[in-house]
C-alpha cells in the first residue's frame, strides 16, 4: 500500500481570508462553521477564495435543505440500512488514505428499494463525525464477492 498523499500548500493569505469570511458567518449560525482542514480543502479545489466562499455556502445550503443534520442514528431510514448491512465503512483505509464505503449487491434487491432513502443512508455514511470510528457500523472483515461495489470517498 503507497503512503498517503501530501496535500497541495494553500496560500496563508487566501486561508486567513476565508477564515475572516467564515468567522462571520459562523457567529450568525453555528451549524455554518468549518474547520481549518475544510477550508483548505475548499481552497485547493475551488483555487480563489471567492469561488471556495461561494462553494461552501452552497454546500451548507444543501446541507440543511437536504436535511443531513437530522441522519442520525435515530432516524428510521438511517436504522433500517444499518440494520440490514445496505453498507459500510470499512475499517481500511484506500491507497491515499480516505474512508471506504462497502456496498454489499446481495444485500440489496431491485424489486424491493427506495433509491431515495439509500442516498440519505448512503449520505449519512460519508457525512457522519464517527465515519472514522468503528462504533456505529458493522465494521467486518470480510471476502470481497464478485457482485459488490465500492464506493470511495
Amino acid at each position: 500500500m503507497s503512503e498517503q498523499a501530501t496535500p497541495k500548500p494553500v496560500s496563508e493569505t487566501d486561508l486567513k481570508d476565508l477564515k475572516e469570511r467564515m468567522k462571520l458567518i459562523a457567529e450568525a449560525d453555528p451549524n455554518q462553521y468549518h474547520n481549518e482542514l475544510s477550508l483548505k480543502r475548499y481552497l485547493r479545489a475551488f483555487k480563489t477564495t471567492d469561488a471556495a466562499f461561494q462553494a461552501i455556502l452552497k454546500t451548507n445550503k444543501w446541507r440543511s435543505e437536504y436535511g443531513v443534520a437530522s441522519l442520525t442514528l435515530d432516524n428510521p431510514v438511517v436504522k433500517k440500512h444499518m440494520e440490514t448491512n445496505k453498507a459500510r465503512v470499512l475499517r481500511h483505509r484506500d491507497m491515499v488514505g480516505r474512508p471506504v464505503i462497502y456496498i454489499p449487491a446481495k444485500n440489496h434487491n431491485v424489486n424491493d428499494r427506495d433509491i431515495d432513502d439509500l442516498t440519505k443512508f448512503i449520505v449519512f455514511c460519508l457525512v457522519s463525525k464517527k465515519i472514522n470510528t468503528n462504533s456505529y457500523i458493522n465494521v467486518k472483515t470480510s471476502k470481497t464477492s464478485k457482485s459488490s461495489c465500492v464506493l470511495r470517498i
